[in-house]
């Protein structure tokens, strides 16, 4: 099934709406929380509305020429006035939300590995992450002043994550390191770095921070760490297992959001404690965002759907570690009938019975 699931908090029913017949790749919400921004496997770029009429298609932002043009990372603006994607051949686009042409940012043919626009929307940082010009694999622009600035360590390690800070230094996983600089002044300036590779060296990806900076969340052969920037001092999230693949934290900073490989999602507190699981994905997914308001957390499996899930409370034991009586109660209350888009109905939607696998494993107590 193509389809995005809404489960809401207040109802009882959760809402699904189709998608077309394409893999979605990524997803991110705008900042009112209103559309998605999805990145699909076909080349294109999409605004998807959360809200109005059962019939209304998606805006088209972006459609590659060819497979070079395709999106390979992105974001969102924090204004919500544009996206930014990059593509398999090096180009980056500038795709303004309220339909406005699109603008090409200029730069080296390369893979675009990850991209990041700065708290005040101003700057795109862009990493390249294959070997064509090794030495200059960062690059920001200034949106306002066209001006690019590159950002070289002086060594030959690509780059595959970077990450704004809440006031605006930019975190970049460069080799062995997590590097943070600073791009106030004329030219940016490199202030921190930490080797997070680990006796054994090795690779890793940086997937957030808190604090400001000071604590990075990294993912490394499949654990997720907890790295103080100053002291170096790590901590390890055992909870969330040891197949991650992707990784986020809520911009409060406390609490960890993960997918791993066999399309386990994990929601927990950022101090490890037992997180709450979310079930569905039958592959991992490639691709996890939250909404502004906490709300919501969406997730593209990679091949053709994706999900939103309410954001657990927190306060609430998870599930799966309820006592019998309390966890049958809970089960008894959950539902697998969900509110389908149908533009024929009268109401604009339609009650849907959805399908219950049943226990792969009867539990015993």
């Amino acid at each position: 099934v193509h389809s995005v699931s809404l489960w809401p908090l207040a109802r009882q029913y959760p809402r699904v709406i189709r998608l077309p017949e394409v893999t979605a790749n990524r997803a991110w919400f705008t900042p009112e929380g209103e559309n998605f921004v999805i990145g699909s496997e076909d080349g294109t770029v999409k605004v998807w509305p959360l809200e109005g009429d059962a019939d209304e298609d998606p805006r088209v932002l972006y459609s590659a020429a060819g497979g070079w043009e395709a999106p390979l990372s992105g974001a969102v603006a924090p204004d919500g006035s544009f996206a930014a994607i990059g593509t398999y051949g090096g180009t980056v686009q500038v795709l303004p939300l309220d339909g406005s042409p699109a603008r090409e940012l200029a730069g080296p043919a390369d893979l675009v590995r990850c991209i990041a626009v700065d708290p005040h929307s101003r700057f795109v940082a862009v990493g390249l992450g294959g070997s064509i010009r090794p030495t200059t694999p960062l690059r920001v622009w200034d949106i306002e002043s066209d001006e690019v600035r590159v950002l070289d360590p002086g060594d030959d390690f690509g780059i595959f994550t970077c990450h704004f800070t809440e006031t605006g230094d930019l975190l970049v996983d460069n080799g062995p390191f997590v590097r943070r600089w600073s791009l106030e002044g004329e030219e940016p300036r490199l202030i921190d770095q930490v080797d997070v590779s680990g006796p054994e060296r090795l690779t890793f990806t940086l997937h957030g921070s808190r604090e400001n900076g000071r604590e990075i969340l990294v993912r490394r052969q499949g654990r997720l760490l907890m790295i103080d920037m100053e002291s170096g001092t790590t901590r390890e999230l055992s909870s969330h297992g040891h197949l991650v693949y992707n990784a986020m934290l809520d911009p409060t900073g406390t609490t960890v959001i993960s997918a791993d490989r066999k399309g386990v999602i994990r929601v927990g507190p950022v101090n490890g404690e037992e997180p709450h699981l979310l079930l569905g994905h039958d592959s991992k997914p490639s691709g996890i965002d939250l909404s502004p308001d906490g709300r919501w957390i969406a997730s593209c499996s990679g091949s053709d759907e994706i999900r939103l899930w309410p954001m657990p409370d927190l306060d609430r034991p998870p599930l799966h570690t309820l006592p019998r009586e309390e966890l049958i109660a809970k089960l008894e209350a959950l539902t697998n009938f969900r509110v389908v888009r149908d533009s024929e109905s009268t109401t604009g939607w339609e009650l849907e019975v959805g399908p219950f696998p049943g226990w792969e494993t009867v539990p015993t107590w």
